[in-house]
């Protein structure tokens, strides 16, 4: 089981957050939440202007990340509901915000294993925001890749999210480009994790959002483009994300995959090219193919008559997903 960062690389990453960012404050006025006129801002971006605060280690913080430590361990001993209870109670600790985005992410794994989507979702959304807040994401190029949501927004208005970081090291950093991307593996695995969690839950478009903020805003993070969406006792149905085509407001063209036997079991599995219709409700077979266990092809065709979409089939599942929200993602 993937472990999250581990609070010794927790440590480090604040010292490099130290030696950019002004005095942190000790305490934190109230403030008012950033919302730019005329944009339709993501979730976790809902926020007041992003606290830097608690930047040097506190006596909660060892409390908070014993907590965290034993919610993890209650998730390698397989007890999601315990481990929800441990994560639970390290969320209530005040202490270092990196730390907090932690025990939110521990609590959302374990609400996948229960299969409580919306609740994960929540919660990785709660680890997202404090996790952009603490990294800063590298430069302004960076950041619109991440949200295209910010395309009409100035420069400036994207700078208000940091409010403690001196201008003139913001403008150096972030807003001329001079320093690199981010490096990072912990954002987009959040962002993956929430688009697994989507998908899981019937919201594609969302999964499909998620999934291309970390794909493009973190360009050297590898990722396994086919995503589950569906399990049975013998078959686990994944879709592949990468090349989601939705560029055609008509029509949805998708890859899917379905793999025969026990969870993670090479195969035998079959490869189908579908385009979906969704104000007609019509499915179409562009392409198939069988492989054996091994990864040989047995078989392939070729279709393109379209169908109807009947119940309690995977066209079914995957006109719920894909056309339940099927305008544009950008």
């Amino acid at each position: 089981m993937t472990r999250g960062p581990s609070l010794k690389r927790l440590a480090g990453i604040a010292i490099v957050l130290t030696a950019t960012l002004s005095n942190a404050v000790a305490g934190e006025e109230p403030r008012t939440s950033i919302l730019i006129p005329n944009i339709q801002e993501p979730e976790e971006m809902r926020v007041a202007p992003f606290p830097m605060r608690n930047i040097v280690p506190a006596p909660d913080d060892r409390m908070l990340g014993e907590a965290i430590e034993a919610g993890r361990a209650k998730m390698q001993s397989l007890s999601p509901h315990e481990a929800i209870s441990d994560f639970t109670d390290a969320i209530k600790i005040e202490g270092w915000e990196l730390l907090k985005a932690s025990a939110y992410e521990g609590r959302a794994s374990a609400y996948m294993q229960t299969r409580e989507w919306d609740l994960a979702i929540k919660d990785l959304t709660s680890a997202i925001s404090l996790q952009i807040a603490g990294s800063v994401v590298g430069n302004v190029s960076q950041f619109r890749a991440i949200y295209p949501e910010y395309g009409a927004a100035s420069d400036e208005a994207i700078q208000t999210f940091y409010p403690d970081i001196k201008y003139e090291d913001f403008s150096a950093r972030f807003l001329t480009g001079s320093s690199t991307v981010i490096p990072d593996t912990v954002i987009p695995e959040l962002y993956i994790k929430r688009s697994d969690a989507y998908l899981r839950k019937g919201d594609w478009l969302s999964a499909l959002i998620d999934f291309r903020r970390a794909t493009n805003g973190f360009l050297d993070y590898a990722i396994d483009p086919w995503r589950q969406f569906e399990e049975t006792y013998n078959t686990h149905s994944y879709v592949d994300m990468k090349n989601f085509d939705d560029a055609d407001h008509g029509s949805l063209k998708l890859w899917i995959k379905q793999v025969h036997g026990a969870n993670d079991a090479p195969g035998p599995y079959e490869l189908y090219r579908f385009e979906l219709n969704c104000s007609a409700e019509k499915i179409s077979t562009l392409s198939w193919a069988e492989y054996n266990a091994s990864g040989t092809l047995v078989k392939s065709g070729q279709g393109g008559r379209w169908g109807s979409i009947w119940p309690n089939t995977i066209a079914e599942i995957l006109e719920h997903g894909a056309c339940g929200n099927s305008s544009k993602s950008g």
